[in-house]
């Protein structure tokens, strides 16, 4: 059996220190969700190469990436954004990590409620 953990669950002010506890308490895997400057992949360009360089270092490969998509009603204009700039964005980056385990995109979902209520009025 593999076990996963978020990284910002086990040190969220210091990635280092998250993947040195990770491999210290017998973690295989992390998910990337929050990072020091912000939300996956809100963050800048060097930030998430210097965590892939990080994680290449370690035996710890990246199980998933959690990018918080989509939690808004779906009039929101959050939607455009995360469809045409957020998503390609997260899916790049974790691409770059393939060689170092990556396996999953997490995504959240459109408020469940304000989709019952469009359905309704169909």
């Amino acid at each position: 059996m593999k076990i996963a953990a978020f990284a910002d669950e086990i040190c969220r002010e210091d990635p280092t220190r998250a993947l040195q506890l990770a491999r210290r308490w017998g973690i295989d895997a992390l998910e990337i969700r929050t990072l020091p400057g912000g939300r996956f992949p809100r963050v800048s360009d060097a930030e998430l190469a210097e965590l892939g360089r990080m994680l290449a270092d370690t035996s710890l490969t990246v199980s998933g990436v959690s990018p918080g998509l989509f939690k808004c009603s779906v009039d929101d204009e959050e939607i455009e954004t995360g469809i045409t700039e957020l998503l390609p964005r997260a899916c790049e980056w974790a691409r770059t990590w393939e060689r170092i385990g990556y396996r999953s995109l997490l995504r959240g979902g459109v408020r469940r409620l304000m989709v019952h209520k469009i359905f309704r009025r169909a």
